[in-house]
């Protein structure tokens, strides 16, 4: 073998192949947020949503007949559903390459539509769903939400691992379909033996349906982490979920827009993942949530805080200082450094 075919990708081994392309073409995190109606409801979808980088990620499939059999699976690992259409043209390719269904593990639902029970079938290894919660239909005729019911149906016999709830902006938890969605996840969770994450991506308040939301979560037998917008008031449906003995954390981040950066001093990366960063360590939920020990130590588990210190400084003076002498502003800063740092001040202003 000369040097120039060692060096060739072709003679990589195709599962050291298959880790490198799936960095390049792994799905961006996405919001299954409809189009904004507003300037009020927009968001800010960043470089990743955008056209190029999409052409640059489908590149791969054109590169040889070798990267399109590898990386053409990994295209289909997340579906994200936001229309009917895209719903349809996603259940023709799969029935037309029916090998390609058990690549699809994710699937993010911005609706129900008609049919999304059928994807649910035809993929069978799905094991983590984003769902959001839409209006449907008027039903004030009296028929049934059908595919609300045929959804739930098929979503119940999934073994579901990871979970996503959110909410249309236009919904409300008030509205049938999102009430009726509820206590059919209400049902499910219960029956999901390798249930290990939720993230309720919406604020919740407190009502009978969410209330027996909360009592599901509470029996997960493997339920790991539970993240959540932080309530504007305060509820007991988090304090029930952390009945579960086998939740490790409970990660609270603030509303999209308004919560600190990822990338702000005061996020603690280690704790925080995703969308959510610190949030203030004295807001009214916080406070309450300090009464409950179990639910508190769930939340310091999972969450970043952001202290806010008033603009004092307690230093200690040394007894033969002159603790009469005024000190300037730019001598308090130097022995407020030199205590952090362990070193003799000088105040009496001399060299």
């Amino acid at each position: 073998m000369t040097s120039s075919d060692s060096s060739s990708l072709s003679c990589f081994p195709e599962e050291l192949l298959l880790r490198i392309l799936s960095l390049c073409v792994s799905p961006p995190a996405v919001l299954p947020i409809p189009a904004p109606r507003s300037p009020l409801h927009a968001w800010d979808y960043a470089s990743p949503y955008s056209w190029p980088l999409s052409r640059t990620r489908l590149a791969l499939l054109c590169v040889s007949r070798q990267f399109h059999r590898i990386t053409l699976p990994l295209f289909y690992h997340t579906l994200h559903l936001q229309s009917a259409k895209q719903l349809t043209g996603a259940l023709k390719a799969l029935k037309r390459r029916s090998t390609l269904t058990p690549a699809v593990r994710k699937v993010v639902f911005s609706a129900i539509w008609q049919d999304c029970d059928v994807l649910l079938t035809l993929c069978e290894r799905v094991d983590d769903v984003d769902i959001c919660l839409d209006l449907g239909h008027d039903r004030s005729s009296g028929v049934g939400d059908i595919e609300a019911e045929a959804f739930c149906a098929a979503l119940a016999r999934r073994d579901i691992v990871r979970l996503t709830i959110r909410k249309d902006p236009v919904a409300y938890l008030t509205h049938d379909r999102p009430r009726y969605m509820l206590e059919g996840l209400a049902q499910a969770i219960p029956q999901w033996t390798n249930l290990e994450s939720v993230h309720l991506a919406l604020r919740l308040s407190t009502s009978p349906t969410t209330i027996r939301l909360a009592a599901a979560l509470s029996v997960a037998p493997r339920l790991r982490l539970v993240r959540s917008q932080v309530p504007a008031v305060w509820n007991n449906l988090l304090l029930l979920a952390s009945s579960n003995s086998s939740l490790k954390k409970i990660t609270l981040y603030d509303y999209p827009g308004y919560a600190i950066p990822r990338r702000s001093p005061f996020a603690n990366p280690a704790i925080a993942s995703g969308p959510d960063d610190a949030i203030l360590g004295t807001g009214m939920y916080i406070t309450e949530a300090r009464k409950h020990a179990r639910l508190f130590e769930l939340i310091k588990a999972g969450t970043s805080f952001v202290r806010i210190r008033a603009h004092t400084t307690i230093a200690a003076v040394s007894s033969d200082a002159d603790v009469g002498t005024r000190l300037s502003p730019s001598k308090v800063k130097e022995l407020a450094a030199g205590l952090l740092e362990g070193r003799a001040i000088n105040l009496s202003g001399g060299p």
